[in-house]
């Protein structure tokens, strides 16, 4: 929170965030709003910088792919998710866990996608355009657990079934039904 407003207050544009000393006007006259600010800033300017070097180096599909995996590494997105799951999965709500999985595998996946099927030169402005076309054709869920079963069983007590979409009858020829012999 700190984070979002010191900025705003102190006017700070990009390279204030990169420079120590615009950033720290509000040292004095916000000791309770600089602290949590700065303390936000020193953890997540380093990626920052990091994946600006690494987008300024190779401008392939590729290479702008393994910079952005760097950035979420160096952030432990994978980890942060692991956790969101995990705690989805302990309150209960698997469907929610289980989609929540599936996030980070479709992110690598499209980022696979993407350094494979893209060749040649790249620019930034046309690998986010890319990405965020790949992120929008994904599709996240679940099938639901009851909808996707096969219930076996004697056709008087499936007749009742509610919800049920198709029966298959084994042993049935030209609309007759073996009758029971026992």
């Amino acid at each position: 929170e700190a984070l979002e407003y010191y900025p705003v207050e102190y006017g700070l544009q990009c390279r204030g965030w990169r420079n120590e000393a615009p950033f720290a006007r509000g040292a004095e006259s916000a000791p309770e709003l600089y602290p949590a600010a700065a303390r936000a800033r020193s953890i997540l300017l380093p990626p920052i910088e990091a994946l600006a070097k690494d987008l300024r180096g190779d401008k392939t599909a590729g290479g702008l792919c393994r910079a952005l995996f760097a950035y979420y590494e160096a952030l432990g997105v994978r980890e942060d998710l692991e956790a969101f799951c995990r705690s989805w999965e302990e309150a209960g709500e698997i469907e929610i866990a289980a989609e929540c999985a599936q996030v980070w595998q479709l992110t690598l996946a499209l980022l696979d996608q993407v350094a494979l099927l893209m060749e040649g030169p790249m620019t930034i402005p046309r690998f986010i355009e890319v990405l965020e076309e790949g992120f929008k054709a994904q599709q996240i869920g679940m099938v639901p657990a009851l909808t996707d079963q096969i219930t076996i069983g004697e056709p008087e007590r499936l007749a009742d079934r509610e919800g049920m979409v198709h029966l298959f009858l084994l042993g049935c020829t030209e609309g007759c039904v073996p009758k029971d012999v026992g």
